[in-house]
């Protein structure tokens, strides 16, 4: 069973620190003045495509798209191809396809999904604190007619505006039934998902954290007087049942959890490990388009985790990551280069253009300057009082 406990909110939001004890882990959450039902400004800030701008434009001029010259270009892309290969190569190895851990539950049917991928690993290693039985599924887990009912009892004492949680793993169409009681009142939630139930923590009054919410009453006997909460799983996950004590004493109470469970059709599959804290899942060959489901028997130990490694493919890491990027810089290459071949040529051919219109046109050296001579003609004399000369002196006047 995942169990926790931990600090209530007054309606603000704020990390904390972890603090473990032997069968708890606390998580102190710091308060704030604002009035309930409102998040403290700033504390969840979602990414939007307005911040990938900057990212985008950034990876453009970085990779090349501006540069002094093709050479500097294609060094940039290299560059950044090497770094993104290897950062996002060894993100997804050892983070996405790298050791789990998932709480569990007396009698979880947990699905192997998360890391777990055909395509990527060859085998998977199960690891666990108690024994569980592991099952190969020829298909996506069908679920079966019948269903398993659990009851255990549980009891908790709750300081002062703290809280205490119970997580199971439930299969759509489970019913879940709790008797509550306490020696003071109290506030059960029901929450689905990680993502909600670390929402709520940072603000309890949060509505859109939980999918129901009931004010458990002081009672005496735990057969007359308990709070019965029933509630009917719709979408399967992990819920978290969550009791808080908003008094200004310690609450003792008696927690009764009664689960109708839907469970999957295992008996026509095959029980590759049977009551062991380790197995070993070989998806190559026959077994690359199984599914794997860990089942939890029941047991007393409320707080284990089923650890999950993947036994990565090397080669597929090799292609994906080493092959595609050498393929994209090669294109890359390719592209710089013809673009500079291309300009290469082009200039040849405005070159021989221009060589080819100079040969064709008369060599200044061909030309000369021709003087202007200007031609003297006499001038005819006044018209006035004066006589024409004679013909002797006109021929005298023109030799000279």
């Amino acid at each position: 069973m995942v169990h926790g406990g931990g600090s209530c909110s007054s309606g603000g939001g704020g990390g904390g620190g972890y603090s473990h004890s032997s069968n708890h882990t606390y998580v102190h959450i710091s308060t704030s003045n604002n009035s309930r039902g409102h998040r403290v400004n700033g504390h969840r800030q979602e990414f939007t495509c307005n911040d990938c701008k900057g990212i985008f434009i950034c990876l453009g001029l970085c990779c090349g798209c501006r540069g002094k010259n093709h050479v500097q270009r294609m060094f940039r892309i290299w560059a950044w191809l090497f770094i993104i290969a290897l950062v996002t190569g060894l993100a997804v190895g050892f983070g996405g396809f790298g050791p789990k851990s998932v709480p569990a539950s007396p009698t979880d049917m947990i699905p192997i999904t998360n890391g777990i991928h055909s395509s990527f690993c060859h085998g998977v290693d199960i690891d666990t604190t108690i024994p569980v039985s592991v099952f190969l599924l020829l298909s996506t887990p069908a679920v079966s007619a019948t269903k398993v009912k659990y009851v255990t009892t549980q009891t908790a004492l709750i300081a002062e505006d703290r809280y205490e949680y119970w997580g199971f793993y439930l299969l759509s169409g489970s019913k879940i039934e709790l008797e509550v009681c306490g020696d003071r009142d109290g506030d059960m939630y029901i929450i689905k998902g990680d993502g909600n139930f670390d929402s709520w923590k940072e603000d309890n009054y949060n509505v859109g954290t939980y999918k129901k919410t009931v004010r458990t009453r002081a009672c005496v006997s735990p057969h007359h007087d308990a709070t019965k909460i029933p509630f009917s799983v719709t979408v399967t996950g992990e819920y978290y049942l969550v009791l808080t004590n908003h008094n200004y004493k310690p609450l003792s109470a008696s927690i009764t959890f009664l689960l109708d469970r839907t469970v999957y059709d295992l008996g026509q599959n095959t029980k590759f490990c049977s009551n062991t804290t380790h197995c070993h899942v070989d998806l190559a060959g026959e077994n690359e388009s199984k599914s794997i489901v860990v089942y939890v028997p029941e047991t007393d130990d409320f707080d284990f985790n089923v650890k999950t490694a993947c036994l990565r493919r090397n080669e597929v890491f090799i292609y994906i990551f080493l092959l595609i990027p050498l393929v994209i810089g090669f294109l890359a290459t390719g592209y710089f280069v013809c673009i500079k071949c291309r300009l290469n040529v082009l200039s040849r051919a405005r070159s021989q253009q221009e060589s080819h219109i100079r040969a064709s046109c008369p060599s200044a050296k061909g030309y000369q300057a021709i003087p202007n001579v200007v031609r003297n003609e006499p001038s005819a004399p006044p018209l006035d009082d004066v006589d024409p000369p004679s013909y002797d002196e006109a021929v005298k006047y023109q030799k000279r």
